[in-house]
């Protein structure tokens, strides 16, 4: 695999060494080499910087990753390279220490550097010469602590390329020429090539344009007769009073010694150089002592008459352990190491790659027809004749069932018409039809099953079937036109419906590689592979679909989402920018170019520059928002009907204003919609029990609303009427607890408009929303008026903004001071924590830390928060834990993404990233749970900290640290802990949120005593009856006026 075409092989054709094919991307692959010769890069005084591709790293990816490191410069400092499996890297030097992940590599010898010194002169036939020549003397790059705007968003590197202190080549110039010229005539090639007219032979030429000017065949000429060559190359720096030799590795060392000069440099080994294989000086090279030339001089020439001999000696030292076979086998042996290094969580094959050679295993394709079979009988045989033909064309490998259906008195008919075309097939086209095609009556449309059929095949003829038909639709014609090609459009539909996502990529993948087809199918191809998770798939399928179908906003919409949840907020900004252009009344796109926020943060400034654009955005998005005519009031309710600004309120701001412009442009945009169902609605007259309503999208065992189940668990029904109305369609055990406890329920499947006419018609008393903002139908409600009170609870902990909105639920533990402030709702504490949440079952922990492969003596500090939670604040916190506590591991369960922000933060403290982060992620709930158990220590998050995480962890009796933030949602763990009294890790700030971690990593025996008190006191913590009493105090009051 490539992402281009690279290295072309003759001046004749096209032909490449490394050729793009579509068809194969990184998760076909079992290595993914990035080499900085075939990205893109970023000039920043030199072109220097690396650019790596979208997704490149992701969780569970099904392949090793290996970053060729052959930039310039001293190699002291690791950055960005630490996410990679495997780095193989030039110019290193053993006094510098690295991460294990690095390992040494070389410049070495290509086959065009062979075949041009294939035969070279013995030493006797040489010319009595030295040559050197340089184009660059390696004293010009400053390169340091650079951030990058890249296309694929912000790139950091603290790798120190420094000014040098000493550039090699100048030292070589003034001190070390002028005592070899005392030996050897030197001749100096600066003028001999004219580097920029280049060769005139058609290979040469090539080899010169693709080696940036390098390869000029009267160069390697000179080097074939003369006797030496100098090959200085790099900078000098000291260390604890040593010289220090860094970027030492040259093309020229390796031509020289190639082409079988005495190759002259300075002691490789005495200055450090690392090489896999290091050459001996005086047996393969000449090296000079820089501080003692005098000496090198003399050794020189007392080893005068064996230097055809080491000329010789180098010349074969390098083919055998350089040259390109001998390098494989090296890259292999590196590979095959760290496969037996990587532990059994994070083991890459976790996730087999999928074989799209595999055909799917289909032993019937059942098809349905339902003809009018009261028409002609020549009419129905003729169709029936036609459409028996092309599927008796199909391949042999498929049997089909076909369902003919009919009314019961037109059984007798249907089975004779069947009868009559299959004999004339069989006797007159000599088709044997049984061998091939099952007939089935069906005298039922009840009868069928649709989650059997194929497709429904449409005849001219037909009567027409209740729609919606949950299968696909095809016509005689479109048989005719595709041929057997129809069966992967077939095929691909039906395990697509079936949820047999890889089955359905390989039907779907088949279809477009052939045919620029509908749209549909792109867009169900990119949805399989999001559900196999392979991300570079789903990106070329989207990107293609995108190109072959330019105005479909499908593609746009999840192109941008993409790239937001990877990071890369520059390129979703720029996909909605594309998006406006090609779907110009397409409102959604309209509203993300200017209110997109970034997922993820890489550095503290960024927060304060993504506040102020959406701050300017939204005031811009308001102010171009058109609604004087009914189509622009449908174009943005289609477009606000699709988005929340669910990212904004992680900034860890307090959102009310923003909140507030936001919540009053919806309910603008839904009152020129829905003008009646915004209107006040008088309180309703006393009825002997109050009607609630709950609406929710997260009826199901979801972290924003298990606390829900033990509100309608424990209401007093004798007072309260319960109406559930599921915007999601979930079924779940805590689903079907919900229905179980509401008095009424309705479903609906997202379909939000009817659950607004369906709740206005329940005449509610209060209507409650446990969440608003984390989905878009639900936001779309709550702008609505649809009982005379509306609530909204901490689901999700921000406030709404909207002026239909009453109250909100929150908690008397989590409020801080002037909480009052932080919400345009009236803002209701209720007791305790607010919530009654379930007491969560945790199983007896039946595994080891072996299994997950952790270390029995590190203390595992578990970090098990969504990323986007995680600020670039509060980075320091993680090596200013581990240089205080050497045996610390930091278990990162959903840290992938910010992976390259912490490798930066370790760099910064002289740590290695690898040696305390574990990035993992445990799918399922048992292994969540004994990872939980088997930890030391929780640290939650500052400014939004846990919810659901933090209530199992104390059910586990993990030891939490925590910290208080301004707002509710930065103060849900500190709530829990208060509320049973355990407050010792409770921080007041960072610095004490540090020393308490610290402490507890230390401190085996306080760590025991808190689990043993969590284990007498967690009880209290759930199922709380107080506040679902304050709950019913409260609907009481406001429904009967207080």
């Amino acid at each position: 695999f490539s992402d281009l075409n690279y290295w072309k092989l003759s001046p004749d054709n096209d032909a490449t060494l490394l050729r793009y094919d579509p068809n194969i991307s990184p998760d076909n692959c079992d290595v993914v080499v990035v080499d900085t010769t075939l990205l893109e890069a970023q000039t920043v005084s030199v072109k220097q910087y690396p650019i790596f591709p979208n997704h490149l790293f992701y969780n569970n990816r099904p392949y090793f990753t290996v970053y060729l490191h052959d930039l310039d410069g001293p190699k002291e400092q690791w950055g960005f390279e630490q996410q990679f499996d495997l780095v193989l890297s030039t110019h290193l030097n053993r006094n510098h220490p690295r991460p294990k992940g690095v390992k040494p590599w070389s410049f070495g010898l290509s086959s065009r550097i062979l075949r041009m010194l294939e035969t070279v002169q013995t030493g006797g036939d040489r010319t009595p010469q030295l040559l050197y020549n340089y184009r660059t003397h390696h004293d010009s790059i400053q390169w340091h602590n650079i951030h990058v705007a890249t296309p694929y968003g912000p790139l950091y590197s603290d790798t120190a390329y420094l000014n040098p202190e000493y550039s090699l080549r100048r030292i070589a110039a003034q001190r070390i020429m002028p005592m070899l010229s005392q030996v050897w005539t030197l001749q100096q090639e600066q003028d001999l090539d004219q580097l920029y007219a280049g060769p005139t032979d058609p290979l040469d030429r090539l080899d010169w344009e693709r080696t940036e000017k390098r390869h000029i065949p009267a160069y390697y000429q000179r080097l074939k007769t003369a006797q030496a060559s100098a090959a200085f190359g790099g900078c000098l720096t000291t260390q604890e009073g040593q010289w220090i030799l860094h970027w030492w590795d040259s093309w020229r060392l390796w031509e020289s010694l190639a082409a079988g000069c005495l190759t002259i440099h300075l002691d490789l080994e005495q200055y450090g150089a690392d090489l896999p294989v290091m050459p001996v000086n005086g047996t393969h090279y000449i090296g000079l002592e820089l501080d003692n030339l005098t000496a090198s001089m003399a050794r020189l020439q007392a080893l005068k008459p064996c230097w055809p001999e080491i000329a010789a000696a180098g010349r074969d030292w390098a083919i055998a352990h350089y040259a390109p076979i001998p390098t494989a086998q090296r890259f292999l042996a590196y590979l095959s190491e760290i496969q037996q290094q990587k532990p059994p969580i994070t083991l890459p094959h976790d996730l087999p790659p999928f074989s799209p050679s595999t055909p799917a295993v289909t032993p019937s394709i059942a098809l349905l027809i339902y003809p009018d079979w009261q028409q002609s009988e020549d009419i129905i045989c003729q169709q029936l004749l036609q459409f028996l033909m092309i599927v008796l064309r199909y391949p042999d490998q498929y049997f089909y069932h076909l369902y003919c259906v009919c009314e019961p008195q037109e059984l007798a008919i249907t089975e004779l018409i069947i009868s009559s075309v299959v004999m004339e097939l069989c006797l007159e086209q000599d088709l044997m039809v049984h061998e091939k095609i099952n007939f089935e009556a069906l005298t039922d449309y009840q009868q069928i099953s649709w989650t059997e059929i194929y497709a429904y095949i449409c005849l001219p003829s037909d009567r027409s079937l209740p729609l919606p038909i949950p299968t696909t639709i095809l016509n005689l014609s479109q048989l005719q036109d595709w041929g057997e090609e129809i069966l992967w459009i077939i095929l691909g539909n039906y395990y697509y419906s079936q949820q047999q996502w890889e089955a359905a990529a390989h039907q779907l993948q088949t279809l477009v590689n052939t045919y620029p087809v509908d749209a549909e199918f792109y867009w169900k191809l990119s949805h399989c592979y999001q559900k196999l998770g392979q991300p570079h798939k789903r990106l070329r399928s989207l990107e293609l679909g995108n190109t072959i179908h330019p105005h479909d906003p499908r593609f746009y919409f999840d192109l941008i989402f993409d790239h937001l949840h990877e990071g890369y907020i520059d390129s979703a900004r720029h996909q909605a920018q594309l998006a406006r252009q090609a779907c110009p009344n397409d409102y959604v796109f309209t509203a993300l170019y200017y209110l997109l926020v970034p997922m993820i943060y890489d550095r503290v400034d960024e927060i304060l520059r993504a506040r102020s654009q959406y701050s300017q955005g939204l005031r811009s998005l308001i102010a171009i928002t058109h609604l004087e005519t009914p189509e622009e009031c449908q174009i943005a309710l289609a477009g606000i009907s699709q988005i929340t600004n669910f990212y904004l309120a992680y900034q860890a701001f307090n959102v009310r204003d923003l909140q507030g412009q936001y919540g009053r442009l919806v309910h603008r945009i839904v009152a020129a919609n829905f003008p009646d169902w915004v209107k006040e609605i008088p309180p309703r007259s006393h009825r002997s029990k109050i009607r609630v309503g709950y609406v929710s999208a997260y009826f199901y065992a979801y972290s924003g609303t298990l606390w829900l189940k033990g509100w309608l668990q424990q209401h007093d029904r004798s007072q309260f009427e319960l109406y559930g109305y599921d915007l999601g369609a979930a079924d779940d055990e805590m689903a079907q607890t919900c229905r179980e406890c509401c008095d009424h329920w309705h479903s609906f499947s997202g379909s939000w408009v009817n659950a607004a006419q369906q709740i206005r018609q329940d005449e509610l008393d209060i209507l409650v929303f446990p969440e608003v903002g984390m989905d878009a139908p639900t936001m779309m409600l709550a702008a609505m008026r649809l009982a005379p009170v509306q609530c909204v609870a901490w689901g999700h902990p921000v406030t709404t903004g909207l002026p239909t909105m009453d109250y909100f639920l929150s908690s008397e533990l989590m409020e801080g001071e002037n909480a009052q402030e932080h919400y345009t709702e009236t803002l209701v504490k209720l007791p305790n924590i607010g919530v009654a949440y379930p007491n969560p079952p945790i199983p007896p922990l039946t595994k080891t830390r072996a299994d997950y492969g952790f270390e029995e003596n590190a203390v595992l500090y578990l970090c098990c928060q969504a990323p986007f939670k995680y600020l670039p604040h509060y980075d320091w916190i993680f090596p200013a834990i581990a240089r205080q506590v050497p045996k610390a591991r930091f278990i990162f369960l959903r840290g992938e993404v910010i992976r390259q922000r912490l490798i930066r933060a370790f760099s910064h403290s002289g740590l290695a990233i690898e040696t305390y982060c574990d990035f993992r992620r445990v799918v399922a709930r048992e292994d969540y749970l004994a990872v939980n158990q088997i930890c030391d220590v929780y640290l939650d998050t500052f400014d939004w900290s846990g919810g659901n995480t933090s209530l199992e962890a104390l059910a586990c009796h993990l030891p939490i640290v925590t910290c208080a933030g301004e707002f509710m949602r930065g103060r849900h763990t500190d709530s829990f802990l208060k509320m049973i009294g355990m407050t010792e890790t409770i921080a007041a700030n960072p610095q004490e949120y540090v020393e308490i971690a610290i402490r507890l990593g230390h401190d085996s025996q306080w760590r025991q005593a808190i689990k043993q008190e969590l284990k007498a006191k967690r009880g209290s913590l759930y199922d709380d009856p107080d506040c679902v009493r304050g709950l019913e105090v409260f609907y009481r009051g406001i429904a009967r006026g207080w």
